[in-house]
């Protein structure tokens, strides 16, 4: 059985507690996450002091933090404009696997060990048929590359029968670039969506890829939660912006996931205080508190 730290569950603990004061909070919005199941199970394995979460390679790190939530709906109540089909009905569908190691929160380090939330747009036209989009915010990890100094074994005789071994063409290197965290629209995986199915994407009109991906700051479940909110139920997000409550439980992970990403690129010019610096709050980033 593998020990966990009491401080790494004290800090779990308290992420919990921030989950259940983020259900809270939107709740008193209509906007109702603790119901769904992977949600409370989220809460209980951060509480859980037998339960270790799993790192990248899929292998138990009693130093990680994390959850796997699955299909939190949002319904939207009123359709954004320009919108198109004209949708009678929309909602959100939320999940977003996320794990990151305690001892690097509110250090100028990478906040994050993985990160995959995937946002889903269901509408549901007048004649009741169904349409969607899709997003998703990734966090790239690369595999080690091969070691090009390395030499085969000499004790090992090749088999001259033996196949040649393919790499799996998802652990390809792409060619394109690939911002550490960034964001896809409508990528080629939406065909994949339980939703899509029985929806003639092929023939619609729209055409699904991968690329570009574009560059985005990281979003754990509370930031992106609140990320959402404000692009998608802009009159609910307002009122939680006026709650110092709510508005606190953003500033920490803010703190948290943020400041390290912009501190370091920032750093990349060597930027200090200037009274001509741009008004960060007001002009470039509205989420910002």
């Amino acid at each position: 059985m593998i020990r966990i730290d009491p401080k790494a569950m004290a800090f779990r603990r308290e992420r919990a507690t921030d989950l259940e004061q983020l259900a809270k909070f939107i709740d008193r919005r209509n906007v109702n996450i603790s119901q769904n199941p992977s949600f409370k199970d989220a809460i209980r394995f951060l509480k859980d002091d037998t339960h270790v979460f799993l790192d990248e390679k899929g292998k138990p790190d009693a130093s990680l933090w994390g959850y796997n939530i699955d299909r939190l709906s949002v319904a939207i109540p009123v359709i954004p404009r320009h919108t198109t089909p004209a949708v009678q009905q929309l909602s959100l569908r939320i999940s977003i696997k996320f794990t990151a190691d305690w001892q690097g929160w509110q250090k100028m380090q990478d906040p994050s060990r993985q990160l995959n939330l995937n946002v889903l747009l269901l509408g549901k036209n007048k004649d009741a048929s169904n349409c969607l989009s899709s997003y998703h915010l990734d966090k790239h990890i690369d595999l080690p590359p091969p070691d090009p100094k390395a030499k085969p074994d000499p004790r090992v005789k090749p088999d001259p029968k033996a196949k040649p071994v393919v790499v799996p063409k998802a652990n390809l290197v792409p060619a394109e670039a690939h911002p550490l965290y960034h964001v896809q629209f409508g990528s080629a995986k939406i065909g994949k969506e339980k939703e899509a199915l029985g929806l003639d994407l092929v023939n619609s009109g729209n055409l699904f890829m991968d690329t570009p991906r574009l560059m985005h700051h990281p979003l754990d479940l509370v930031l992106g939660i609140d990320f959402l909110l404000s692009n998608y139920l802009p009159v609910a997000w307002d009122a939680l912006q006026r709650d110092g409550h709510y508005a606190n439980l953003c500033r920490k992970y803010q703190a948290a996931f943020w400041k390290p990403y912009i501190h370091a690129i920032a750093k990349h010019w060597d930027l200090h205080r200037d009274k001509d610096c741009w008004n960060a709050k007001n002009l470039i980033w509205p989420n910002l508190l």
